[in-house]
């Protein structure tokens, strides 16, 4: 049994780290040997791939038409659209696959593979259970930068995650330009300084005019096309989230119009109570706030190609909703019995207009309350009864669970192998309810992740810096 056990110690202190494990590893006597000239033959791969693969084995490799050892890339027919096949053995690498995105993700398991120029032989053939493997990233709370975000991208296609769920608009601040409404990055962006610790409460943004030390950040159009680019190619795709109709306290702030018409006395009291510069939610009473949203949208859709868009919907305080007199009186012309369906209704409004784009809403599991939109399919965070639901009633479902996929909690209550036995599939759903779920989603919130592991970036362009008056004024 010893002896066993220590085979197998040796064994596995060999053989590579794999992650995620591909669905069949064969491995075989012997290795490739990785040298700075060596030839990659390519058939029908993009040279954006020969550019990851490049990138990946850190090796300025030659590209050729011909011989045999070497690394050859081939397209053919066959495989779905991110299946790949794997072959090394000592005198070649060979990677097959139907697409682009077949190949990109073989040459993430060849980067893996390579120990020190040294790939151990073996057959690998892999495809994704899920279309959606995805990562989210709030900006809102703490802005990180172009840099950073690419650095993100870079570790998500390496573990071959495909979508990142960009958390550009919260209580906490603006991040992304819009051309229509300047004034959502001129305010909205910047916040007055809190210090290290998180406060809800203390969520202020004075304007360009303040003597107080802002905090904050945003990104440019350009910038944010550039970052799109760089995902495709990596064979990300980037889902934006613009939060609506709750967490819009930066919006409310920018843009006065859009909250709620009440006594003056009861704003003041809210504000008060809130400790709060705006209230947290826009009024869904006013055509105005519809059509404001709808314009965010047609600039969120021209950056963003992905054929969801993320519009939030979670833990909306519906407080002023029932004191509002243009919340009431729609309301009262629709038919709707609570609040609830008021914001169901704000919702299909969202829904119907990306449906008429060609694109589709996707918002946290509380927009099922009040019903939900015919197209809208849900991420389940509080727990998997959201997902459940939806999926019951024929929509589709990225689970995010706060139990196994916050990874801004702490180790001791989701450790890695509590993330790694998480089933994204329920047992309750069968049948076709069980397609309904596209796959699963790990999030990072940054309420008290300031910074990067490494300390905070130099990254500070234009659009990202703490400021004063000096700036301010500029």
């Amino acid at each position: 049994m010893r002896v066993t056990m220590l085979s197998a110690l040796i064994l596995a202190s060999a053989t590579p780290a794999l992650i995620p494990l591909p669905n069949q590893v064969q491995w075989n006597t012997g290795s490739f040997a990785l040298t700075r000239t060596t030839p990659v033959v390519s058939q029908g791969s993009s040279s954006e791939t020969l550019d990851r693969l490049r990138e990946a084995l850190a090796l300025p490799l030659r590209s050729e038409s011909g011989g045999d050892s070497a690394i050859f890339l081939k397209k053919g027919p066959g495989m779905a659209a991110e299946e790949y096949d794997l072959n090394v053995d000592s005198h070649s690498v060979r990677i097959s696959a139907t697409t682009d995105a077949g190949l990109f993700y073989g040459i993430q398991t060849l980067r893996q593979l390579n120990q020190n120029g040294q790939i151990a032989a073996c057959h690998i053939h892999d495809a994704p259970r899920f279309a959606w493997r995805g990562l989210l990233l709030d900006e809102s709370r703490h802005f990180f930068g172009p840099k950073f975000i690419r650095k993100y991208i870079d570790e998500m296609a390496a573990h071959k995650l495909n979508t990142f769920h960009w958390h550009l608009t919260d209580d906490g601040g603006w991040r992304m330009e819009v051309k229509r409404f300047p004034e959502l990055t001129k305010i909205g962006a910047w916040r007055k300084e809190q210090g290290v610790e998180w406060d809800y409460g203390n969520l202020y943004f004075p304007g360009p005019g303040s003597s107080a030390k802002l905090y904050g950040g945003y990104y440019p159009q350009s910038e944010l096309r550039a970052i799109v680019k760089y995902a495709r190619q990596r064979n990300v795709t980037i889902v934006p989230e613009i939060e609506m109709p709750g967490h819009s306290l930066a919006a409310a702030a920018s843009h006065p119009q859009l909250q709620c018409e009440l006594p003056a006395d009861v704003m003041a009291k809210y504000l008060k109570d809130s400790n709060s510069q705006a209230p947290s939610m826009v009024c869904p009473g006013k055509d105005s706030t519809v059509e404001f949203y709808k314009r965010v949208l047609d600039e969120v859709m021209a950056i963003f190609p992905s054929k969801f868009i993320h519009i939030g919907g979670d833990e909306v305080d519906k407080t002023l909703w029932h004191q509002c007199r243009y919340c009431q009186s729609r309301m009262h012309a629709l038919g709707l019995k609570d609040e609830n369906e008021l914001q169901s209704w704000f919702v299909r409004q969202m829904d119907a207009y990306l449906a008429s784009k060609g694109r589709r809403l996707i918002g946290w599991d509380e927009i099922l309350e009040g019903g939900l939109a015919p197209g809208a399919a849900v991420m389940s965070w509080r727990g998997i009864e959201g997902g459940i639901a939806a999926a019951k009633a024929g929509h589709d479902v990225a689970m995010s669970p706060t139990s196994h996929c916050y990874f801004d909690y702490s180790y001791d209550s989701i450790p890695t192998s509590r993330v790694y036995s998480y089933e994204p599939i329920p047992a309750e759903l069968t049948g076709d309810e069980r397609n309904r779920v596209l796959g699963g989603q790990g999030n990072i919130w940054t309420e008290h992740i300031p910074t990067p592991p490494e300390g905070r970036s130099d990254d500070l362009s234009a659009s990202r810096r703490p400021r004063g008056d000096a700036l301010d004024a500029a």
